[in-house]
């Protein structure tokens, strides 16, 4: 007989809560060194067949007596691994309740699957079942999410939300650690239980498994806007619970449409939980175009989260400041009137400044002395702004400003944009002459 009954005594019984978890999967890492959190159900006492936590490369009842070695465990110091000296099945199962999660995030199972069969090649009976005693071999090893309420050993594909693996008749005999997710967010808002099945009556078949975890991908959506003169960038967070972590901002110049190159400018900010984050203002120095990408560090239960350059929402296009050109005076020399300047465009006038405007903004005027005199009236630089479209402007100017009609002689006026954004103009000006008074 290929099992040694001699070695019950070496098992030690590991019995978890058979009840749901919150969010997470308690001791999905061994690294207790027990099994505490998990349940185990077996068709054979725990000295002869069993879910063990192990550490190591030696099997706790079959590894010394065949002198055959196990797989250490691929994460930490344990890990889970059934071994048994004759027949049965052993089944180590948790339940988990699975959070809702926003639109768009997702949750995941993540965990480390391997095996090795000692003695015997794998199979798999048709129909599906986890009976050791049926006819023929059935040397299985197989990961299901369950409905928490079905028969710890169903295979029905009503009682099976998800096989994440399952072993198949002729597949090698060994499988070395390896990482594997299944997509849980279908079951978000529910409680699944979470079973591993080892079935064995051809040979010792040490199925095993660490690092069992669930993983939140939360949503995130990110938004660009330019106010004032600065372009910020600001992300919406949701779907993973209890969010910690940070997102940092990064912000690429026009002149890296590609985001190659380092930023011009980042920005970090702690996460506590979902919603809205936002980077530091960035004042640009040119017009182009600018790009942010918004990156998620992720935490313990949340993985992390980035953008990508160029996607939509997280460009700002800076317009060159406005300028003006083509200043001048129209006619250059006139009569001033005794009438203030006026606010709307139906007043009479004498003269008209004219000149191209790029863009929508705010100009200020001033009008003083011509440099190297002091003859006529003001005294002191007056100034009026108006609030004008792009394209080519007449602003009338009667020569009387403030309650005073300019006298005689040379002066100059000057005009300087201000666009939306805070952006100004170069100045620029042009000469005239008041030839009277009104």
């Amino acid at each position: 007989m290929r099992r040694m009954a001699t070695l019950a005594a070496m098992a030690a019984l590991f019995v978890g809560a058979d009840t749901a978890q919150a969010a997470t999967v308690a001791n999905g890492d061994f690294e207790t060194g027990n099994l505490t959190g998990w349940t185990v159900g077996s068709t054979s006492a725990s000295g002869t067949g069993y879910w063990f936590a192990y550490t190591g490369t030696v099997a706790p009842l079959t590894g010394v007596p065949l002198s055959s070695t196990v797989a250490a465990p691929p994460e930490g110091n344990y890990a889970a691994l059934s071994d048994e000296v004759s027949p049965g099945r052993h089944i180590l199962y948790q339940d988990v309740n699975l959070e809702q999660v926003a639109p768009g995030a997702s949750v995941k199972l993540s965990l480390y699957a391997y095996y090795k069969a000692q003695q015997g090649p794998l199979g798999t009976p048709s129909p599906a079942t986890l009976d050791p005693s049926v006819a023929g071999v059935n040397e299985q090893y197989r990961i299901d999410v369950m409905k928490p309420s079905a028969p710890i050993n169903s295979v029905a594909p009503a009682d099976v939300l998800l096989n994440v693996f399952q072993t198949h008749t002729g597949n090698p005999q060994t499988l070395a650690p390896t990482q594997m997710t299944a997509d849980l967010t279908p079951f978000a808002g529910q409680t699944v239980r979470l079973r591993f099945a080892e079935v064995d009556n051809n040979g010792v078949l040490n199925a095993s498994t660490d690092d069992v975890r669930i993983r939140f991908r939360p949503a995130m959506s990110t938004t660009a806007s330019r106010n004032a003169g600065e372009i910020v960038d600001s992300a919406n967070l949701a779907g993973g619970p209890g969010l910690s972590g940070q997102i940092t901002f990064s912000l690429y110049g026009p002149s890296d449409p590609a985001c190659a190159g380092s930023p011009i400018f980042s920005s970090s900010t702690a996460v506590k939980g979902s919603g809205v984050y936002s980077s530091g203002a960035f004042k640009p120095t040119g017009p182009g175009t600018y790009r942010w990408i918004a990156s998620y560090s992720g935490d313990a239960d949340n993985e992390a989260v980035s953008g990508a350059c160029g996607d939509p929402g997280e460009t700002v296009e800076v317009p060159p400041p406005p300028t003006i050109s083509k200043l001048r005076v129209d006619p250059n020399r006139f009569r001033a009137g005794s009438t203030d300047t006026p606010l709307d465009a139906r007043a009479l006038t004498t003269a008209r400044i004219r000149f191209t405007l790029s863009a929508d903004a705010t100009v200020r005027f001033l009008i003083n002395h011509a440099p190297s005199t002091r003859r006529g009236k003001p005294k002191h630089a007056h100034v009026f702004t108006r609030s004008l479209k792009a394209g080519n402007r007449a602003v009338r100017f009667t020569g009387a400003l403030d309650g005073l009609t300019f006298g005689r002689g040379p002066y100059v006026v000057y005009a300087r944009a201000t666009a939306p954004d805070g952006q100004r103009s170069e100045r620029k000006s042009a000469r005239f002459r008041i030839v009277d008074s009104g």
